[in-house]
């Protein structure tokens, strides 16, 4: 792909192995209210919720189960509450995730070839900034984007600052949702193969090494 000028990362599952400790931390929250919270973890973590969509969510669903079960509690069921300890949770252990095999050499072969690197994520940006310092990533980067707007919104801002065409862009991503996104932008993509396996039936080009493109 000679005529790439810029290239594009989601974060979860592609720069480190990060989803499932995510999914983990979901499920230890929601189970901290009993059966009702696990309940409602099964019938949505695979929605691909932002942690703030999740957690307003199961904050709605449980205090309506209480108010139907006329009982007075002693527990905090505020969504800003259940998304800090998340949050702070998740920071901590983000830095400890394993990165993606040879992620770090592939970065460094394209920063030196002045290809223009950015992320594009549903995660929070701080955690991925964080984390990228912590793993002396960061300065490799031109910018990093997060949840506070959508992809497609990444993307359009990353080619007006660059200058450059949806198919002068390669995106890395680990999901299906992360492919459809490609496809609307008319960029080219290469799928990361993980546990979860979402790309199985999609026609695309598929790698778990990035050593497998140098």
């Amino acid at each position: 792909m000679k005529y790439i000028k810029c290239i594009i990362f989601d974060f979860d599952d592609t720069i480190v192995l990060s989803e499932k400790m995510k999914i983990d931390k979901f499920y230890e929250i929601s189970k901290s209210f009993g059966n009702i919270g696990i309940d409602f973890f099964d019938e949505n973590i695979n929605k691909k919720l932002t942690r703030f969509e999740y957690f307003k969510e199961l904050s709605d669903y449980l205090n309506i189960f209480y108010l139907q079960q006329v009982v007075t509690i002693n527990i905090d069921l505020t969504s800003e509450t259940m998304i800090k300890k998340f949050t702070n949770q998740v920071s901590d252990s983000l830095k400890e995730c394993v990165e993606l095999p040879n992620i770090r050499k592939y970065i460094e072969h394209h920063f030196n070839k002045n290809c223009k690197l950015y992320i594009s994520s549903k995660s929070n940006k701080d955690d991925i900034i964080n984390t990228l310092k912590h793993k002396n990533l960061y300065h490799y980067f031109n910018g990093i984007y997060g949840s506070e707007t959508s992809k497609i919104e990444h993307f359009n801002d990353i080619m007006n600052k660059e200058n450059i065409q949806s198919n002068e862009i390669l995106f890395f991503g680990d999901s299906k949702s992360d492919y459809e996104v490609s496809v609307d932008m008319n960029t080219n993509f290469i799928g990361i193969l993980t546990e979860r396996d979402e790309l199985k039936y999609i026609d695309c080009k598929k790698i778990k090494d990035y050593n497998e493109l140098i």
